[in-house]
């Protein structure tokens, strides 16, 4: 598990120029880095969930409010959205692009990447260094990975998570769906894998040790293996079909706390029901035990 967010800025010249094939250019010439984000608060909040079924929603539809990074690499077709990296753009991914939402239940329905070298990474986080995070590295497709980071940290007796959805089996997670949530309040954090909780982290009060600022939402597949090959595997981009991660539905429902100015947000996202995401969605206040 690594920290992103923060390194980005710092990273980008360093991955171009570790890269083998860093010379090389997309048809505009140039080798495409991946969008700058470094925003200030919120000062109004949405209070209007999203949600974004892929059967029915387009990329226009998600242009509303994501950016889309690599967008020729991205596609929709089937139920499912296509990420796919290659050495020319390594990045693509949905970043949420609004200054609107902190605190929320995030659902991701997914499936990760297979290839060495690759990661596929669904987050909440910001440039300062706050991030709380599910990844999943191509070499090992029976596991995902949680954590969190405060400033680019965490507390020395928090390691990274690591879990397979409950099956009789380890299932391959480049090849079957399942929904992963992030459900983030100002005094817990909770991971959840198809309605039931796995990790959590509650919020002590003390410096350093719990992320008050992941606002960012990101899902993504980048290339560790430039950086981390130790972690992720090393990348080969010889090896056809290279692959990708599938996005089916997302959802993100905003928690509102005492002070925060709100105000509807508008979206042409389809909203026929914001949660459950998946019918294996279970209310948080459902009994889980991690």
């Amino acid at each position: 598990m690594r920290q992103r967010f923060s390194l980005t800025a710092l990273s980008l010249v360093l991955v171009t120029s570790l890269h083998p094939n860093s010379a090389a250019a997309d048809d505009a010439g140039q080798v495409p880095v991946p969008t700058p984000r470094n925003i200030p608060p919120p000062t109004v909040f949405r209070t209007k969930p999203i949600y974004y079924n892929m059967a029915s929603a387009t990329l226009q539809d998600l242009e509303n409010d994501f950016t889309i990074e690599c967008k020729n690499q991205t596609s929709i077709s089937n139920g499912t959205i296509k990420l796919g990296a290659t050495q020319y753009c390594w990045f693509p991914g949905l970043i949420y692009k609004h200054n609107d939402i902190w605190y929320g239940r995030t659902n991701v329905t997914m499936r990760m990447t297979a290839n060495s070298g690759l990661a596929t990474a669904f987050a909440r986080g910001n440039e300062k260094g706050d991030e709380i995070d599910y990844e999943w590295v191509g070499k090992n497709t029976t596991t995902v990975q949680s954590t969190f980071f405060n400033m680019g940290i965490h507390p020395p007796e928090r390691k990274h998570s690591v879990f397979s959805p409950a099956s009789p089996d380890k299932p391959d997670l480049s090849k079957t769906f399942h929904t992963y949530t992030i459900d983030y309040k100002m005094d817990i954090i909770e991971w959840y894998i198809n309605g039931k909780r796995v990790d959590a982290w509650a919020n002590d009060g003390k410096p350093g040790r719990y992320p008050t600022n992941a606002r960012e939402l990101k899902i993504n597949v980048w290339n560790a293996g430039s950086l981390y090959p130790r972690w992720a595997g090393k990348t080969d981009w010889t090896k056809k079909p290279l692959g990708e991660a599938e996005i089916s539905a997302l959802s993100f429902e905003p928690y509102i706390y005492e002070g925060q100015n709100t105000a509807p947000v508008p979206s042409s996202a389809p909203v026929p029901k914001i949660l459950p995401a998946v019918t294996s969605y279970v209310s948080p206040s459902a009994p889980t035990n991690a």
